[in-house]
């Protein structure tokens, strides 16, 4: 559960992004400025793509490029869970010794919030050492403008641990109980990262954040992620700008209960969402309803 708060511009803009058929959707368009040149920064993201000893930090996805030249790349990148497609184009322009890049990331389905995932789509096949990146040729050097990004959380390769094998971080997790007068705990499962977050808030505040993360209900225990089956805390963030903020824990699946939810016979009182063309299905529990292009929401 990651409560980003800031707007997300519902129709692209910029001529670098690919579009998409949803027209409420969460999209990253950036402008990025290169100390390299425009061949190098090709060849290295194109690169990374194709070659067999680079993988996706971010969760594991599969990146495909579907056309590039001298001064344009244009792919798309499925999840690790297999369940969703974005699009991304990256425009470059070359300069004395620079290459100035306007990169676009779009979802292909309906959403507001992505959890980052726009922006480390397009991050992760360009970022260097010092993000803990690894590299195929160049060490690209690099800053960042964000035009209409408003979620661009620098978890793209930290979200590499949320896989069957990761471990919890060394912090503490800030929510287990709420200490402080007259707040309550609130958690949400984002099916799309596969993670379940924990938060406490004022009652009084949890219908404005509901707005922006449909899944945020009341927790009845405070060990309720570890309830849903995702006991191994992870991280905690401060999500949000102004006076909307809130403080999440984030908790995974552990390496012996973690599966894909399409990999699990339904067993009532659950029931079987079948939500795309490719057949791709959740299992939805009672007061969900299944959502086409989606899945499970309640």
């Amino acid at each position: 559960m990651k409560l980003k708060i800031l707007a997300t511009t519902l129709v692209s803009s910029a001529a670098a992004c690919p579009g998409s058929p949803s027209f409420m959707h969460a999209k990253c368009d950036m402008s990025v400025v290169f100390q390299n040149s425009c061949p190098e920064v090709v060849a290295e993201i194109t690169g990374r793509v194709s070659s067999a000893d680079w993988s996706d930090p971010h969760n594991g996805g599969t990146y495909t490029i579907t056309a590039s030249s001298d001064t344009s790349i244009a792919g798309q990148r499925v999840t690790g869970d297999k369940k969703y497609t974005d699009k991304f184009d990256f425009i470059l322009t070359a300069g004395d010794g620079t290459c100035t890049v306007e990169a676009c990331s779009e979802s292909q389905v309906s959403s507001l919030i992505d959890y980052s995932t726009n922006y480390c789509n397009l991050h992760s096949l360009y970022c260097n050492s010092a993000d803990d990146c690894t590299t195929v040729g160049t060490e690209l050097t690099y800053a960042e403008s964000y035009s209409s990004c408003s979620q661009h959380d620098n978890v793209c390769v930290v979200k590499a641990l949320h896989s069957p094998m990761m471990q919890a971080k060394d912090d503490e997790p800030c929510c287990n109980s709420c200490l402080v007068e007259g707040e309550e705990k609130y958690f949400s499962v984002d099916t799309r990262a596969d993670l379940c977050g924990e938060s406490c808030m004022t009652p009084s505040d949890f219908p404005k954040y509901k707005i922006f993360e449909k899944g945020l209900e009341k927790a009845d225990k405070d060990n309720m992620c570890e309830s849903l089956g995702y006991p191994v805390y992870t991280e905690t963030e401060v999500h949000g700008f102004g006076p909307i903020k809130a403080t999440v824990d984030s908790y995974a699946h552990d390496s012996k209960s973690y599966k894909l939810m399409n990999e699990v016979e339904c067993v009532a009182p659950t029931v079987e969402c079948v939500y795309n063309d490719a057949g791709d299905s959740q299992c939805c529990t009672q007061g969900e309803f299944c959502v086409p292009g989606v899945g499970c929401r309640c």
